[in-house]
């Protein structure tokens, strides 16, 4: 290993430690005030399917708490100097749906407090039970926190990996190593899971996105049917989105490389993302045409929210 990638290694492996302290900070605040929490992603998943000598890198937390909870949670947040991202704050009822973002005040770590997963059909109260009954511990930064357990994570996985289908890394990733690592019972109960929580045809999509996936489904008996997608929030909101992420890649070529990746997802993603993409290569083609007019059309809807999101960061301090 070159000392290059030794040194990118350390400076990544020290950011997901205060990563990991900020995540439990942040539990033990909303436990204190008798809020319980689980743990989605991030070490969770790290754990379970990645080695020692490996590096799952994540650089937020997604914390789920029961639904009842929420207001409260965020109080609980805000009062020890947590901010709402200021781009959800100006998108409003046009953020998604099923969690908020907030940045720690010390750390700038951003915790993502979940009320319920996309995907999921079923009510959040219905999913945090589901998904409590499900759960482990793992010691993060001296705090015993709750992740869950192998089947739900299956679940968690292909739910990420269909909610990310146009980003090609890391949820994809995941996903791959989980249906090469976990046995077979473990996906028959992660579908058995996704039945429960109104999830079939998100888990089933996300799946299929992998190729060892695919042959699960087929194993396994699933059928798509209809998605769940309300959760989303707006095209305008995302664009906004990823045209921040866009202004944080460095060097031409990296920002180049984001755009072709967002403007045109791989074949097997663009499936995950249009039905009209599933009807042979004519409508594989004709659903890129519908990506590019769709995009053209909520980018002025974009830019005036990053405005906005502008104006709220000023509010902020």
């Amino acid at each position: 290993m070159s000392q290059a990638v030794t040194m990118q290694n350390a400076t990544m492996a020290a950011a997901m430690l205060v990563v990991d302290a900020a995540t439990a900070d942040a539990i033990s605040l909303l436990r204190g005030d008798a809020i319980p929490t689980i743990l989605l992603r991030g070490p969770a998943i790290a754990e379970r399917l990645y080695g020692r000598e490996e590096l799952r890198p994540y650089g937020d937390a997604d914390v789920l708490v029961p639904r009842e909870a929420f207001d409260r949670a965020e109080g609980v947040l805000q009062k020890q100097g947590f901010r709402e991202v200021p781009a959800e704050v100006a998108a409003g009822s046009e953020r998604p749906g099923h969690a908020h973002t907030w940045i720690g005040p010390k750390s700038g770590v951003a915790i993502d407090l979940h009320a319920t997963l996309i995907g999921i059909g079923t009510s959040p109260e219905r999913l945090w039970h589901t998904l409590a009954d499900e759960v482990e511990t793992l010691e993060l930064a001296g705090t015993t926190v709750q992740i869950p357990s192998p089947r739900a994570i299956a679940l968690i996985l292909a739910l990420h990996a269909w909610q990310h289908a146009a980003l090609p890394d890391v949820p994809l990733e995941d996903l791959r190593r989980a249906v090469r690592l976990f046995p077979k019972t473990v996906w028959a109960d992660a579908a058995s899971l996704s039945q429960d929580v109104d999830a079939v045809a998100a888990f089933t999509t996300g799946l299929g996105m992998v190729s060892g996936g695919v042959k699960l489904v087929e194993t396994l008996g699933l059928e798509p049917g209809a998605l769940h997608k309300g959760l989303r929030g707006s095209q305008a909101f995302h664009i906004a989105q990823g045209l921040d992420w866009l202004r944080q890649e460095r060097g031409t070529r990296a920002k180049a490389v984001f755009v072709v990746r967002k403007w045109l997802p791989q074949p097997h993603q663009m499936r995950a993302l249009y039905p009209l993409a599933r009807r042979g290569i004519g409508g594989l083609a004709a659903s890129y045409v519908w990506r590019t007019g769709i995009l053209a059309w909520h980018t002025p809807g974009a830019l005036l929210l990053r405005r906005r999101a502008r104006r709220a960061r000023a509010s902020q301090y």
